[in-house]
């Protein structure tokens, strides 16, 4: 709530005390969790570069758990971050594939959820000829889970 509410000190605090709680209590998939909501607290703030480490690791215990909904979201945070970075084409590419992974588990993005992920996109969208959007994004539905992954851990 702190961070719906602009309140990111607030919310990386009290993140970061849920990151302690839950390492002392070995829960991974609330770890995983922790860690990608303070992932997209440090994107929304435009910390970039303290990002992805947040990703890597959440992404690594969410493979372990082979928990696709949370991959989902995680490969839309990596799309948002090479947007970011002007990395327009890898940006397309994982938003294309995160896109087909929630078609094929079920697991639509909720609005509001919805309108944060083509907000990260925009610059992406915006940077490249429709044409290039629409084959970026392709390329990216076709992309295996594993070709995926690596090209969201790839900081080329």
């Amino acid at each position: 709530m702190a961070s719906d509410q602009g309140e990111y000190g607030e919310a990386r605090l009290l993140l970061n005390e849920s990151l302690m709680i839950r390492r002392q209590l070995g829960d991974r998939a609330g770890l995983a969790l922790s860690l990608n909501t303070l992932a997209d607290v440090v994107l929304d703030e435009g910390e970039f570069g303290d990002a992805r480490p947040l990703l890597n690791e959440s992404l690594e215990i969410n493979r372990d758990l082979g928990d696709q909904t949370a991959i989902a979201y995680l490969l839309e945070d990596y799309a948002g971050l090479a947007a970011a970075e002007a990395r327009h084409q890898k940006a397309l590419q994982l938003g294309g594939f995160a896109a087909a992974l929630r078609e094929s588990i079920g697991a639509p993005l909720p609005p509001s959820e919805q309108v944060r992920v083509d907000r990260m996109l925009a610059p992406a969208r915006s940077a490249l000829p429709e044409s290039a959007v629409m084959t970026e994004w392709e390329i990216g539905q076709a992309l295996k889970l594993e070709q995926a992954v690596e090209l969201a851990l790839s900081t080329e």
